[in-house]
C-alpha cells in the first residue's frame, strides 16, 4: 500500500521559501497530486490549503517531504532544498544521504548535491519553480503609488527605473549593483533615473543585515521598500529595467518573474537562474572567480553559510554595461528585442508543466 504524501514546508510569511514552497504545492494540487501538508507554522485560517493539512497520525504515517534545511526535520523521507554556494555545510550531508528522494530547483543546484560525499546521484531530480499566471507584460502598475519620500517624486516622474526585489541575506549582494549605478549614471547628470527595491528580512532567528539602513547609499534616487505589495506582478510592471546580479541562486525566483512581465531583466552569468536566462532572453553580468565567504558576520547564517564556502561575486564593471545597455534602448525609443523571449519562460515553468512533472517523479517513491 502506497503511503500518503506530505509536504512539510513554511505556508505563511512572505519569504522566498514559502512563496516556493506553496507554488509547489498549488502546482501539484492543479495536477491532481493527491497529497496533504504539514505547516511547520500555523497558517491562516482563510487560507485555501487549511483544508489539505495532515492529521498528526497521517503525518506519522505518510511519505513525508521537508520543503525547508535538512536540518529541520533530518528523519524526513525527503527534501526539496536549494543552495547558492559551491559546497553545502557538512551538518546536510547526513540527512541528504539517508533520504529516499531529494528534489531540489535547478542543475546548478543538483550539480552541488553530487558532490556530496556518498550521495546517490540518481534520487537527485531538478524541478524547477512554477511561475503564477498573475506575471505577465499585461495589467496595471504601480508607476502613480510608488513615491520617492526623499525626493517627493513618483516612479511615473522618472524617465528611467531600475528595480530590485530581495530579501536581505549576504548572497544578495545589493551594494554591488547600487554601486554600478551610482558609476553609470551620477546623480547630477541623471537625476531623473531612478532605483527602487522592494526588499524583505529573512525568516528564521538571523538578519544578515542588523542595521541595513547603514548599507543604503546617500543617493536620493535609490528608494527601498520594505512594505508588502498585493500583487508583485504590479510592481514589476512599473520598472523599466530589473536588476539583480548576485553571487549566487538556487533558482532566482524574482528574476523570472520580471521576466514574464516583459521586464529586461539582469543577473548574474552563474548558477541556478541560468536554467532559463541566456543571452537571448536576458543581461547576464560577468562574475569574479570562486572567492570564500569568510568571517565578516554579516555573511554568517547558521547551518546555511560558513566562512570556507564559496561563491562568485557580480563585477561591477559588467553591471555598468547591462546597465547601460538597456537605458540606451530604451531612451532610444527601440523595443528591446530580449522581451520576446524572455516571456517564453513562462510556459516552459507552468504550473501545468511543473506539476505534472513532480506527478511523474513521485509516485515510484511512495
Amino acid at each position: 500500500m502506497k503511503k500518503q504524501l506530505i509536504w512539510r514546508a513554511h505556508y505563511s510569511g512572505f519569504g522566498g521559501i514559502t512563496h516556493a514552497s506553496t507554488s509547489l504545492v498549488n502546482a501539484m494540487l492543479e495536477q491532481g497530486v493527491k497529497l496533504k501538508i504539514a505547516p511547520l507554522k500555523p497558517i491562516n485560517a482563510t487560507d485555501p490549503l487549511v483544508q489539505h493539512v495532515a492529521m498528526e497520525k497521517e503525518l506519522n504515517e505518510g511519505f513525508v517531504i521537508l520543503h525547508q534545511l535538512p536540518t529541520v526535520a533530518p528523519e524526513s523521507d525527503g527534501f526539496y532544498c536549494v543552495t547558492e554556494f559551491e559546497t553545502v555545510p557538512e551538518e546536510w550531508w547526513m540527512p541528504l544521504n539517508n533520504c529516499k528522494v531529494l528534489f531540489t530547483q535547478s542543475e546548478f543546484c543538483k550539480e552541488v548535491f553530487e558532490r556530496i560525499p556518498g550521495m546517490d546521484s540518481s534520487k537527485i531530480h531538478v524541478v524547477g519553480f512554477p511561475i503564477d499566471p498573475s506575471f505577465s507584460p499585461t495589467g496595471i502598475n504601480l508607476k502613480h503609488k510608488i513615491k520617492n519620500v526623499k525626493t517627493g517624486m513618483y516612479l511615473q516622474d522618472y524617465n528611467f527605473v531600475f528595480g530590485s526585489v530581495f530579501e536581505w541575506v549576504c548572497r544578495k549582494k545589493p551594494e554591488l549593483m547600487w554601486e554600478a549605478f551610482m558609476r553609470e549614471f551620477p546623480y547630477k547628470e541623471y537625476p531623473n533615473v531612478g532605483f527602487v527595491n522592494k526588499i524583505g528580512v529573512p525568516g528564521g532567528n538571523y538578519h544578515d543585515f542588523r542595521n541595513w539602513k547603514n548599507f543604503v547609499p546617500k543617493d536620493p534616487r535609490i528608494m527601498v521598500l520594505n512594505k508588502n505589495i498585493d500583487d508583485m506582478g504590479d510592481f514589476y510592471r512599473s520598472l523599466d529595467a530589473y536588476c539583480s546580479p548576485t553571487a549566487g541562486e538556487g533558482w532566482g525566483a524574482t528574476l523570472a518573474e520580471a521576466m514574464s512581465c516583459g521586464i529586461p531583466t539582469i543577473g548574474s552569468n552563474h548558477s541556478g537562474n541560468l536554467d532559463f536566462m541566456d543571452k537571448d532572453n536576458s543581461y547576464l553580468v560577468d562574475v569574479e572567480d570562486w572567492s570564500y565567504v569568510g568571517n565578516d558576520p554579516t555573511n554568517m547564517i547558521p547551518l546555511i553559510v560558513k566562512p570556507n564556502m564559496r561563491w562568485k561575486l557580480p563585477k561591477i564593471e559588467s553591471i555598468q554595461k547591462a546597465m547601460r545597455e538597456v537605458y540606451e534602448l530604451k531612451m532610444a525609443g527601440k523595443t528591446n528585442p530580449k522581451i520576446i523571449e524572455a516571456i517564453k519562460i513562462k510556459d516552459k515553468f507552468s504550473h501545468e508543466k511543473i506539476g505534472k512533472q513532480i506527478a511523474d517523479i513521485i509516485p515510484k517513491y511512495l
